[in-house]
C-alpha cells in the first residue's frame, strides 16, 4: 500500500517537475539573451584605435605617376606612399562633386 502511494505520487509529481525544469531552462535563455543584448549594445560603438596621421598641405607634395597611381611625398623625410590609381580617381571625384552642383559651379554669380 505504501509503495502504491509512492508510485501514484511519483506519477503526479513527474509532469510538474518536468514542466518546472523546462520553465527554468526557458527563463535562463531569456536572461542570457537580455544580458547578451546589453553587452552588444554597450560595446557596439567602441572606438577602435587606428594609426591615423594628420598631414597639412605644406608638409607633402602630391604627384601622379605614369600608371595613374597617386603618390604622396613627405617633404621633410622624402618618404612617399603610392596609392592605387582608383584611389586617386575616387578622391578627385569627391572634390569634383563638392565643386560642381547640378552643372553649375558652387559660388558662381550667374
Amino acid at each position: 500500500m505504501k509503495n502504491e502511494k509512492l508510485r501514484n505520487l511519483k506519477e503526479k509529481v513527474k509532469p510538474a517537475i518536468s514542466t518546472g525544469i523546462k520553465m527554468i531552462i526557458l527563463g535562463a535563455i531569456i536572461v542570457a539573451s537580455f544580458y547578451q543584448g546589453r553587452f552588444i549594445e554597450r560595446h557596439k560603438n567602441d572606438v577602435v584605435e587606428s594609426n591615423v596621421t594628420k598631414v597639412n598641405k605644406d608638409e607633402v607634395n602630391i604627384a601622379i605617376d605614369e600608371g595613374n597611381n597617386l603618390i604622396i611625398i613627405d617633404n621633410e623625410s622624402g618618404k612617399y606612399t603610392i596609392y592605387q590609381d582608383s584611389i586617386g580617381s575616387t578622391i578627385f571625384k569627391l572634390y569634383a562633386r563638392n565643386i560642381w552642383v547640378g552643372g553649375e559651379e558652387v559660388g558662381s554669380t550667374k
